[in-house]
C-alpha cells in the first residue's frame, strides 16, 4: 500500500483500492473507518492524504513497546553473564508483603 502513494494521488487511485486497504490507510492516521460505502471511504482517504497526515502509532506499538521496556528492567549483566529475574507481578511463593519486607527507620 505504501507503494500506492509514490506522487500525490488521485481521487481514481483510491478507486481501485480495496475496501480494507482505504480502511487501514484511514486507521492510520487516526480517523474512524466506520463508514458504510466504499465511495465514503475513498473520499476520506482522499482527503486525508491531501492533508498530508502522519501515521499515528497504535496504542498496540504503545504496548508493545512498554512490554519490551520493562523486560529490559528485568534483564541483568553481571560478569558477562546476563540473568533475567522472575516478574515480580507473578511470584507465588517467597513473597513478603511490603508492610513486612520493607523496614521503615
Amino acid at each position: 500500500m505504501a507503494d500506492k502513494l509514490e506522487k500525490s494521488p488521485k481521487m481514481d487511485d483510491f478507486n481501485r483500492w480495496k475496501v480494507e486497504d482505504l480502511k487501514k490507510f484511514i486507521k492510520e492516521r487516526g480517523h474512524k473507518t466506520t463508514y458504510r460505502v466504499k465511495r465514503e471511504l475513498v473520499a476520506v482517504a482522499f482527503a486525508l492524504s491531501q492533508q498530508q497526515l502522519p501515521i499515528v502509532a497504535t496504542n498496540v506499538d504503545g504496548v508493545e513497546q512498554v512490554d519490551v521496556d520493562y523486560q529490559t528492567l528485568l534483564t541483568i549483566e553481571s560478569n558477562g553473564v546476563t540473568y533475567t529475574l522472575p516478574d515480580p507481578k507473578y511470584l507465588q511463593e517467597g513473597w513478603l508483603p511490603e508492610s513486612t519486607g520493607v523496614s521503615v527507620g
